[in-house]
């Protein structure tokens, strides 16, 4: 014959299986190491510059074919502790033809958007950080730092994506469908994936330039979709100049 159940052990029977419930979703809601690692892409600077390599070099001269600069040679950078993305270049520059030419380097650096109707990331309001070149007068110097300025924010990096999602690939396909954040972390460009009811942590395609305007563009302004196009990698036509305003591995994309 079974003994009948304590009245406090009763009274307390729903309580404890209540919680034993709630521990268990808990656990089950939890994503593993694993599943959470899978929920991030990222891109390293070796990639994204094997992107961009092909667009250089540029090259444009202020009066027909005197004070050229030529922009060659484009590397991408990211570090570990900051949000932005550096992208440096050699500078050529040629005030005369049949001059020799001087040598430089140049750096500028943005924040990473994502352009959900391209599925793209562009470099948002980029800023030239520093520039040298020796043996140029100080008056030549801001000249051509001007024309960099205008060349790579104004212009190249309005219109040319760091990297473009392939579609082709099922993972790059699924970023683009699920896409919920695009930062720098550790010295690279991480996408982090989420469901559809998540939302979104930012939507820099608000704050994207239109084709033809860098960051000095006027708020509010976007593009329509389909209007990006990839700029010729030979040259850019002239423009007034703007005012002036930092570690490296194959070339997929890295899932964790």
């Amino acid at each position: 014959m079974m003994r009948p159940m304590n009245p406090v052990i009763r009274s307390f029977a729903p309580r404890l299986a209540a919680l034993v419930v709630c521990v268990a979703i808990g656990v089950l809601s939890v994503p593993s190491p694993a599943q959470a690692e899978r929920r991030e892409l990222r891109f390293t600077g070796p990639q994204i510059t094997r992107q961009l390599a092909p667009s250089f070099p540029l090259r444009r001269c202020l009066f027909g074919e005197l004070a050229c600069v030529r922009l060659t040679r484009p590397v991408v950078r990211m570090q570990a502790n900051d949000p932005r993305i550096f992208v440096s270049v050699d500078v050529g520059f040629q005030p005369v033809p049949g001059q020799a030419s001087q040598s430089g380097s140049a750096r500028v650096a943005g924040q990473p958007a994502y352009d959900p109707q391209a599925g793209a990331f562009y470099l948002k309001r980029p800023q030239l950080l520093d520039f040298s070149m020796e043996g140029v007068p100080p008056d030549q110097a801001r000249m051509v730092a001007n024309v960099i300025s205008g060349m790579l924010a104004d212009e190249f990096f309005s219109e040319q994506p760091l990297w473009v999602l392939d579609e082709s690939d099922p993972r790059q396909a699924m970023a683009r469908l699920s896409l919920r954040s695009v930062t720098v972390q550790q010295g690279a460009l991480v996408v982090t994936l989420g469901d559809d009811d998540e939302p979104l942590e930012d939507d820099p395609a608000d704050e994207m330039p239109s084709p033809g305007q860098g960051s000095g563009s006027t708020p509010g302004s976007r593009s329509t979709p389909g209007s990006r196009s990839t700029p010729t990698p030979k040259s850019l036509p002239p423009s007034p100049s703007a005012p002036e305003g930092t570690p490296e591995t194959s070339s997929e994309p890295v899932w964790l």
